[in-house]
């Protein structure tokens, strides 16, 4: 049964082995590339301003925690990747003839969801957390790694596969209730940002019809 597993885990990478190529890229760029390019030209900025050695060390922390910690600006690419992988691992069911070809299979509707569902998991977690593991062991290599930074970068590692999961559902769910990508993207959108545009509906809808309302941010 694992042996049946890995083999169409292994026949789903071959399908989408570009997309698996980009984000490989993306990952190995973004994490251990990133993360000595920071550390190497905060040792040459330090040596220029002749900071002292704890200065150059906070400055190296500093740098590595807007890039991996708690500090980073490059989360919400979880969020657009988990859309990407949902849209293009189930855009089949858009497609009659490939959703026939796809029924005529040995393999039951539940079967090849999940396996689809988590070839698309992996596609994402596995070089995310191989290369995040790989930045900072060449961080605390480099000088550029200590215990609150690793707690940090090990907090964003969950925050980040979390987010990426929802974001991976909604698409998935988007895809489910339409019946052509440009209304499955218009929908994922939609969804996105309902999390932020329903709040600000309820505030208008209160600080309309009730007296006693009060703006939080006053």
């Amino acid at each position: 049964m694992n042996r049946r597993i890995l083999t169409i885990q292994k026949q789903l990478l071959s399908r989408r082995i570009w997309l698996a190529a980009a984000l490989t890229v993306y990952q190995l760029l973004y994490y251990p590339v990133a993360v000595v390019m920071l550390i190497a030209r905060s040792n040459e900025n330090a040596a220029i301003t002749r900071f002292t050695e704890r200065q150059a060390l906070l400055q190296r922390l500093t740098e590595v925690s807007q890039w991996i910690g708690v500090r980073q600006s490059f989360a919400f690419t979880a969020i657009l990747f988990g859309i990407i992988i949902a849209l293009q691992g189930y855009a089949w069911l858009f497609n009659t003839e490939k959703l026939d070809f796809y029924e005529s299979q040995p393999m039951s509707r539940r079967d090849r969801f999940f396996h689809l569902y988590w070839n698309g998991v992996l596609l994402y977690a596995v070089p995310m957390i191989i290369f995040l593991a790989l930045s900072v062991l060449l961080a605390a290599a480099m000088g550029g790694m200590d215990r609150i930074i690793l707690a940090e970068t090990a907090f964003m590692c969950v925050r980040m596969l979390l987010m990426f999961l929802a974001s991976y559902h909604l698409g998935i769910l988007a895809v489910m209730l339409t019946g052509s990508m440009p209304v499955t993207i218009l929908l994922a959108v939609v969804m996105l940002a309902a999390e932020n545009v329903l709040p600000m509906i309820l505030r208008e809808y209160a600080a309309s019809f009730y007296a006693t309302y009060v703006n939080e941010s006053l």
